[in-house]
């Protein structure tokens, strides 16, 4: 390869005064264009040598073309090789650069992805929130018509009643369910449910279930130290179970064969309440389990095959509105409400009816009114008092449950030493001597009333067959 280094580094010193030779080959144009006569003359005798002086200029020019050509040509050819190497250091800055780029790119769209992952969790739990907060608030007021008095546990959620509720509850064949109930305790609602379960099996001679729903259990304490059974275990709570069957019913209910041969009973103790309180709280918490809580009761008692089995089925209500009360009435076709003669009780009854109506309406329930029962009368006549407290018992029926019907039962209930005795600890109906036939003599004719509202004058009885199935329902229950 040629080396031009002297020649560079001598155009080099030329190019640096450029400007100054410039100015001085215009000047000397300019001077040889004005003193050009003058300068043919001056040349005139040094042809000779000008013409050899150009001579030896035209290679000098030669070689200054070619130097220059050259140095263009290494020039650019650097310039090309700097280009491109600034091309290829641009192209990998670039594809680095790309490369970051794509990197935060992806980060971005994860970040996006989080972000609208992040969103939908919250907007889930927004609404869960939201769903939480409804159901907090109602629980809230459904708590409050409970612990406030308000008597409206009945209407915390709408009825879910089974699916064959109505058509069993209508099925003209089977057991009367009857309801013994006041919001007002002491008015011997106890002791008429006991005597009339024991009028059923030994004056009429049919089947007869009690279901105790009190946890005081009066009732239960009666009907088995009568029988003879001392211990009371609480067996009405397996009942009110989700996944309660007919075989609960069977194992639950205690035959009082002593006293009663075709009478059973399915006691209660003080536990009752706190399982009452346990499902009344799980269902106002959730009230979509598979049985709406008011009708497990009724899902039980209303079944063809628990029905066909006794004649009368008697459910005696604690005096207050429990979820035991609701359950009661959810389940009857009667309702029997016992009353003393005094205003108070009169007033008591007034408001029972009252909350047992809106019950009936709010529920869509088939109850009716069998009947109100005077009690605790201080003699077999009533007094003026006792008259018009009675009285105003019979309007507060006829205006809630219809003007057209009388619904006070002709039979009352005095206030008798022996009852009052055999409360607790003993039926009256079963006492021996005149004292028991005198008492029986009132129980019977109030029996008979009742059993002629439920299936009419005597002649006009719907066929029972309980009678004939008596005997395998006995072996039934001692064999559980």
């Amino acid at each position: 390869m040629v080396k031009f280094g002297v020649l560079d580094k001598a155009f080099a010193k030329i190019e640096k005064q450029k400007v100054p030779l410039g100015i001085l080959a215009c000047l000397a144009l300019i001077l040889a264009f004005v003193y050009q006569r003058d300068l043919r003359q001056f040349i005139q005798p040094y042809e000779p040598f000008f013409k050899l002086l150009a001579w030896v200029l035209a290679p000098l020019a030669t070689v200054l073309g070619f130097y220059l050509g050259y140095r263009s040509k290494k020039e650019l050819i650097n310039h090309s090789v700097g280009s491109e190497n600034k091309l290829v250091k641009i192209s990998k800055d670039l594809s680095n650069k790309s490369n970051e780029v794509g990197k935060l790119q992806a980060q971005l769209d994860a970040s996006r992805l989080d972000l609208e992952k992040s969103q939908a969790a919250f907007v889930a739990q927004q609404q869960e929130l939201a769903v939480e907060g409804a159901r907090v608030r109602r629980l809230d007021a459904n708590l409050r018509r409970v612990t406030d008095g308000g008597h409206q546990l009945w209407k915390a959620y709408p009825p879910r009643p089974f699916t064959q509720y109505y058509e069993w509850l209508r099925a003209p064949q089977g057991a009367k369910i009857i309801t013994i109930g006041n919001l007002k305790g002491g008015v011997g609602k106890t002791t008429i449910a006991a005597n009339f379960a024991a009028y059923v099996s030994k004056h009429r001679e049919k089947p007869v279930l009690l279901i105790d729903l009190d946890y005081q259990g009066s009732l239960s304490n009666m009907m088995m130290f009568a029988a003879g059974i001392e211990e009371i275990p609480s067996n009405v709570n397996k009942l009110f179970e989700q996944d309660s069957t007919l075989e609960t019913l069977a194992e639950a209910s205690v035959h009082l064969a002593k006293v009663l041969p075709r009478g059973w009973i399915v006691p209660a103790s003080y536990t009752l309440g706190s399982v009452e309180g346990k499902i009344l709280l799980n269902w106002l918490m959730d009230p979509d389990e598979k049985i709406d809580a008011r009708y497990i009761l009724a899902r039980i008692l209303l079944n063809p095959s628990v029905r066909q089995r006794y004649s009368i089925i008697i459910l005696d209500m604690p005096p207050r509105l429990t979820l035991g009360a609701v359950s009661a009435l959810v389940a009857s076709h009667h309702l029997i409400v016992p009353s003393a003669l005094d205003k108070m009780s009169a007033e008591a009854v007034s408001q029972f009816l009252q909350v047992a109506h809106a019950i009936k309406s709010d529920l869509g329930l088939d109850l009716d009114l069998l009947g109100t029962i005077g009690t605790l009368s201080r003699n077999s006549q009533l007094n003026a008092t006792e008259d018009l407290n009675w009285s105003r018992i019979g309007e507060y029926c006829q205006k809630l449950w219809g003007a057209d019907r009388e619904f006070r039962l002709a039979r009352t209930i005095p206030r008798k030493t022996k009852i009052a005795e055999a409360a607790g600890e003993a039926v009256a109906y079963l006492s021996p001597g005149n004292q028991g036939n005198e008492i029986r003599e009132i129980f019977d004719a109030l029996g008979d009333e009742i059993w002629d509202r439920l299936f009419g004058r005597p002649g006009n009885e719907l066929p029972s067959p309980q009678s004939e199935l008596l005997p395998a329902m006995i072996s039934a229950h001692e064999s559980v």
